[in-house]
């Protein structure tokens, strides 16, 4: 049962303030008290029920029931799972904020409906490099903003080459982005759940993985269009695309790393508290030049409240499935699996297929979080000293091919919708050797990697 829509608005916008007080304890090292966390997010979770969809209901569940049995002494939920798990929730939340600022500017929208006027390789390039940077900030909205402006449906059907030129140039773009990217979930989940590694340690390797995919994509695409006519010239007139909103996002993203550089160093705070600052800190400004705030507090409040509603569902999985991983992992020790060390060649071998267990979990529709969560709390524990990078950089590599490769991700189903294809047709047959290349390399280096790491 949901709750009637008046009392929902006023709920997120509760919920709203309590991020607000969320980041403020966590920035001055406060811990979250249990009880105050666990009233926001009920009330984010009941205020936005018809969300939720299966797994966040399950999830949510879960971490309630994990709730009482600490509150009857059956377990002990330790402070840090739970600052975690808030601190996560705030991330997401704040995301959130900042997507809304991105998406409002209208030099955004004009400048990358612009590409509609290229074709070939050119636009293949210049719209995967565009939705890589755009991705930095707005995460999985990136997808949901690009595809309607650039992709161009043609007349010939879904198999025409230049809509799935088009359609993978964004999914690529996007997949890479949780090798890295501190405002991706991904390396910040990972690094939470592999202990000894940190987001610096990871930043690397995953530009280095990031880099590489995104060349082979270009080089993949140019082999395929040797040989063949160029596409046929458009109607529409070419436009001068505005290259001040690129230096417009690139000041964004280096504020952001400036801001939470410097939060992590003089507050003494974690990477996603720092990171979350940031971009509240970030997001506040540049919706302050836009003018967003000079609105009717009607109109602000009602928007507040929309944002919240949007980031429900991902905050509450994302805070339920950090709650659940430190449970396992307090069960997993008193198991004895910290002490279950594997061989190197068991433990390499391990490395080696994890990518391919999250492109199954995908093919499943098991979300990566979930996927990263079980791994981690299942591996890590007894994970041979000296390796826990190599498994962090196989489970956030894994977690990339997923997001381009996974036919019931969020970014493949806006892409496929915006070409008018399915999304099975566009990551199994369109990415499909895209994919087995990356799988056939990202294989053999763990297993390598791992091994020398170990040894």
């Amino acid at each position: 049962m949901t709750m009637p829509p008046r009392m929902a608005h006023v709920a997120n916008i509760l919920v709203a303030g309590a991020i607000i007080v969320l980041l403020g304890l966590r920035i001055t090292g406060t811990d979250v008290p249990l009880l105050f966390w666990q009233i926001t997010a009920s009330l984010c979770f009941l205020a936005n029920l018809d969300r939720m969809n299966g797994v966040a209901k399950t999830f949510f569940a879960i971490a309630v029931l994990i709730w009482i049995a600490g509150a009857l002494h059956l377990s002990e939920i330790a402070p840090s799972a739970t600052n975690a798990s808030s601190s996560f929730f705030m991330f997401i939340l704040i995301m959130g904020f900042l997507s809304y600022t991105t998406e409002r500017s209208r030099r955004i929208s004009t400048f990358f409906a612009g590409l509609r006027s290229t074709s070939g390789l050119r636009k293949y390039v210049t719209l995967n490099l565009q939705t890589f940077l755009l991705s930095l900030i707005l995460n999985v909205g990136s997808v949901h903003l690009l595809a309607p402006l650039a992709i161009r449906r043609g007349e010939e059907g879904a198999d025409q080459p230049e809509l799935r030129r088009q359609a993978l140039a964004i999914i690529r773009g996007f997949g890479v982005t949780p090798l890295w990217s501190p405002l991706s979930i991904a390396p910040l989940l990972v690094t939470s759940l592999v202990a000894g590694v940190s987001y610096r340690e990871l930043l690397l390797p995953g530009l280095i993985i990031s880099a590489g995919m995104l060349l082979l994509g270009w080089v993949m695409e140019r082999a395929l269009m040797r040989g063949k006519p160029a596409p046929e010239a458009r109607q529409t007139p070419r436009t001068r695309p505005d290259y001040g909103v690129l230096a417009t996002l690139l000041s964004v993203v280096a504020c952001i790393s400036v801001i939470a550089l410097a939060a992590g160093h003089f507050l003494k705070t974690s990477t996603i508290e720092s990171i979350s600052f940031a971009v509240f800190s970030t997001a506040f400004t540049w919706a302050l030049g836009q003018g967003l705030f000079a609105q009717p507090a009607t109109r602000i409040l009602a928007e507040i409240s929309a944002i919240t509603r949007r980031t429900s569902r991902e905050g509450i999985m994302i805070s339920s499935v950090v709650i659940m991983s430190a449970t396992v992992a307090e069960i997993s020790r008193h198991v004895n699996l910290a002490e279950m060390h594997t061989s190197v060649l068991g433990s390499s071998l391990i490395a080696a297929v994890i990518p391919a267990v999250f492109l199954a979990g995908g093919a499943l529709a098991i979300n990566p979080t979930v996927t990263a969560s079980l791994l981690a709390a299942f591996l890590a524990p007894g994970w041979p000293t000296g390796g826990g990078l190599w498994l962090a950089v196989a489970m956030v590599w894994g977690w990339s091919m997923t997001v381009s490769f996974g036919p019931f991700t969020g970014s493949s189903l806006a892409v496929s919708s915006a070409v008018g294809t399915s999304s099975f047709v566009m990551t199994y047959r369109w990415n499909r050797g895209y994919t087995l290349t990356v799988l056939s390399i990202a294989s053999p280096v763990l297993f390598l990697g791992t091994w020398l790491a170990i040894s």
